[in-house]
């Protein structure tokens, strides 16, 4: 069965298009399949990073004072207990102050 769709012609009037049941599958199925794809796996792919980026960019923004690096890096030994002690947040605070006063040096 073949499918007939609209087309403009070079003068704007429309014409009728066979379509072969080939081309039908593809333009309304698989097409649409795949740009659905694409744009969840876009949501999903920004949501992670942003999580990533709130989870790590304390570790180098130097703007941060003493309270709010304590305040993220407990939040990621929370995150990662098997992985991280308890005592990297104050090792942590300590090596950001090291790494300022060294620049200021």
């Amino acid at each position: 069965m073949k499918t007939y769709q609209k087309a403009l012609d070079d003068d704007g009037s429309a014409a009728d298009v066979v379509l072969s049941p080939k081309d039908t599958f593809r333009i309304k199925t698989f097409n649409v399949i795949i740009d659905n794809l694409i744009t969840e796996m876009e949501k999903k792919r920004k949501a992670c990073y942003t999580k990533l980026n709130d989870m790590f960019s304390f570790l180098t923004d130097k703007k941060l004072n003493e309270s709010e690096l304590r305040n993220k890096a407990q939040q990621l030994v929370e995150a990662y207990p098997e992985d991280l002690e308890a005592e990297f947040m104050e090792e942590f605070v300590l090596f950001s102050k090291l790494s300022i006063e060294e620049k200021c040096v």
